[in-house]
């Protein structure tokens, strides 16, 4: 798993990237190697894809005064660019995404002598800026594409910020610039394929606090135009969606995408990309439809959408345009018409969101791993998506992440969302597990204080319901699928933040067996 160090902090406090990656892989998370942007490469971490260091002095953020016509060539552009302190620099560009006449862009600006990563190559390799005339006019800086400073394979027209992310004159690698950590999820640690949930482990090991995002589900306006409802409840315990209507589609913004790209996933347009920001951020993974093509499948009826297995001879064309045969063993999700989309893995090329979508459905639900699995395999679809699925979503989670998606809609210039469908047919109630100290001792092999314990206890989020002299009883956080076996489980976590390290070594207290022959 890609974890942008500085999207990860904004939902806990991080100490030095080095110590952070140390501090995971003792606990359980392997950080594998590291790749830096902007910034200067991290002691202490192998560093796989060491991007351009942006020279604080020279790589700076601006925003774009003016921008005039090039006196001799009607595809060159020469705007003025505002980099703090009064300072202003024209130059000259040829991009397309920016026009004569246009003012008001924040843009990361290179000044002579920087280095950035040559657009005009097709090996990534680095190219220091001189002073230049082009067609006549003099040119000594120049604006940068995401690709050109390292943060993208997007080098189709300039890199435009968002408003407010930097004042003028701020060094890039101060407001843009990142470290990278390739971590090494394995399947008991599943939570932290979400960056909250990899928030939760950092604020146990350092004593801090997540910063939680509002996933509360906004007010509905009015009742959900779509019914929903579950034909196979062992491979689904719940399905739920809303409809957003009003949104205006487009593409996301600088922030949203930079995050996305650095995260190892292709921006794609406003409302895929808020689905995905969702699944990277909170684990639940969405999938939007575009209501209109719902509607008109639906031949004026309403629309129903149903969570079941495939029927013989059925057919779905993905995404990726491929017509695929459907087994019986395999869950999809369906209209009237047939399935639109196979669950947990792709949707349906027939109900896309695209260009023009300016009402969606947005699904969100709980899928059985071994179902999603299956179906991966059959096809060879191996997706986010189902890699999450695969590893355990809980029912709890898909409310979570609806919530989010749904103001994040609105954020993005939605005009209303409906009130929720939600088919929830067992209900989630919260797990116990009694936590015996004698138990615990035996299992750990060494003796943990519990004025030690309990505090690891509630920084994993594991509440006291109840306390002898014997033991706790515990109350599961609603995230933590991975416990299956109860005490065992607990106390490997709670040896895992006492510290490997703090663990004193002793020999067996008895004598070993004495040895046999084996003449054989």
């Amino acid at each position: 798993m890609h974890v942008s160090t500085r999207w990860l902090a904004d939902y806990v406090d991080l100490p030095p990237v080095a110590e952070l990656a140390a501090m995971l892989s003792l606990s359980g998370l392997e950080v594998g190697s590291a790749r830096t942007v902007g910034v200067e490469p991290i002691s202490g971490v192998r560093i796989e894809d060491p991007g351009p260091v942006w020279d604080r002095e020279k790589i700076v953020i601006g925003r774009v005064v003016s921008v005039d016509r090039h006196p001799d060539a009607d595809k060159l552009k020469l705007p003025r660019v505002a980099y703090g302190s009064g300072r202003e620099m024209a130059l000259v560009t040829g991009a397309p995404n920016i026009a004569p006449g246009e003012s008001g862009q924040w843009c990361v600006l290179a000044l002579s002598g920087a280095k950035v990563i040559d657009g005009h190559s097709k090996e990534k390799v680095l190219k220091e800026l001189k002073p230049t005339t082009i067609r006549g006019v003099p040119s000594e800086a120049m604006l940068c594409s995401a690709y050109e400073l390292g943060l993208s394979d997007d080098h189709e027209g300039l890199l435009f910020l968002d408003s407010g992310t930097a004042p003028e004159g701020t060094p890039a690698s101060e407001a843009l610039g990142d470290v990278v950590l390739e971590i090494d999820i394995l399947p008991n640690m599943a939570r932290c394929l979400a960056l909250t949930g990899l928030a939760r482990e950092v604020a146990a090991l350092t004593g801090g606090r997540v910063r939680e995002p509002d996933t509360s589900i906004p007010s509905g306006t009015s009742p959900c135009p779509v019914k929903v409802a579950i034909e196979a409840p062992d491979a689904c315990r719940r399905y739920m969606g809303l409809v957003i209507e009003g949104f205006t589609g487009g593409v996301s913004n600088e922030r949203v995408r930079r995050l996305l790209a650095l995260s190892g996933m292709r921006p794609i347009s406003a409302a895929v990309d808020i689905t995905n920001f969702v699944m990277l951020e909170q684990g639940q993974p969405l999938h939007a439809f575009d209501l209109d093509k719902l509607e008109a499948r639906a031949g004026g009826k309403p629309v129903e959408i149903t969570v079941r297995f495939a029927r013989p001879g059925e057919t779905l064309k993905t995404l990726d345009g491929q017509d695929r045969a459907l087994a019986s063993d395999m869950l999809v999700i369906a209209d009237a018409i047939g399935p639109v989309a196979l669950a947990g893995v792709m949707g349906g090329a027939d109900t896309e969101v695209d260009g023009s979508t300016r009402r969606v459905f947005l699904e969100s639900a709980q899928f059985d791993a071994v179902a999603i699995r299956r179906a991966s395999r059959a096809f060879n679809l191996f997706s986010e998506a189902s890699t999450r699925y695969t590893r355990g979503v809980s029912p709890v989670l898909a409310a979570h992440g609806l919530g989010r998606a749904a103001r994040l809609f609105l954020e993005r210039g939605a005009a209303s969302v409906s009130q929720v469908a939600d088919c929830h047919l067992v209900p989630e109630y919260p797990r116990e597990v009694r936590y015996d100290w004698a138990a615990a001792r035996r299992l750990a092999g060494c003796d943990i204080p519990p004025e030690r314990v309990r505090p690891i206890l509630s920084a994993l989020e594991f509440e006291v319901t109840g306390e002898d002299p014997r033991g706790l009883t515990l109350r599961l956080p609603w995230h933590r699928l991975d416990i299956q076996e109860g005490l065992p489980d607990i106390v490997e976590d709670v040896v895992r933040l006492y510290g490997y390290g703090n663990l004193t070594p002793r020999l067996p207290s008895e004598a070993p067996p004495p040895p046999r022959a084996n003449p054989r």
